[in-house]
């Protein structure tokens, strides 16, 4: 019976595995930026504030929506969360392309238009508050 080789290896180690079982920020820098490099694209959008954060991006053709789940908990990957931990201000910086203008800026779990400006080619605003969810939604000049 022939076998087949496994998987190819980049880094030298199980990290993702590792990175489950001791959850060493160390470990997570290590995987986020080998996705960077592997993917080698900017990302749809950066956040910047305290806490843990998983962020999922949908674009449309005149919208754009991200979606922020705050994972802040001690014990966020190794078993059911028993608390939810609000999160304070969030920075959200999204690269949008010089063609393009964003016309609003909504959180819909929220529920209210929130301000955002221009730095350079980024658009920036602040989401004020995370308890478990928050929604942003884009929307772009037509």
């Amino acid at each position: 019976m022939l076998s087949r080789p496994g998987p190819r290896r980049v880094l030298p180690l199980d990290i993702d595995h590792t990175f489950w079982e001791v959850l060493d920020v160390d470990h997570a820098k290590l995987l986020r930026n080998a996705v960077l490099w592997a993917t080698n694209e900017p990302a749809p959008l950066s956040v910047k504030g305290r806490g843990v954060l998983d962020i999922s991006v949908w674009g449309q053709k005149n919208s754009m929506t991200a979606h922020l789940v705050n994972l802040t908990n001690p014990i966020m990957m190794k078993g059911p969360v028993r608390e939810i931990i609000p999160i304070s201000s969030q920075r959200v910086y999204v690269p949008v392309p010089s063609d393009r203008c964003v016309t609003k800026a909504h959180l819909l779990v929220a529920g209210n238009e929130i301000p955002f400006h221009k730095e350079g080619d980024m658009t920036v605003l602040e989401v004020p508050t995370i308890n478990l969810h928050e929604v942003i939604a884009l929307d772009f000049a037509v």
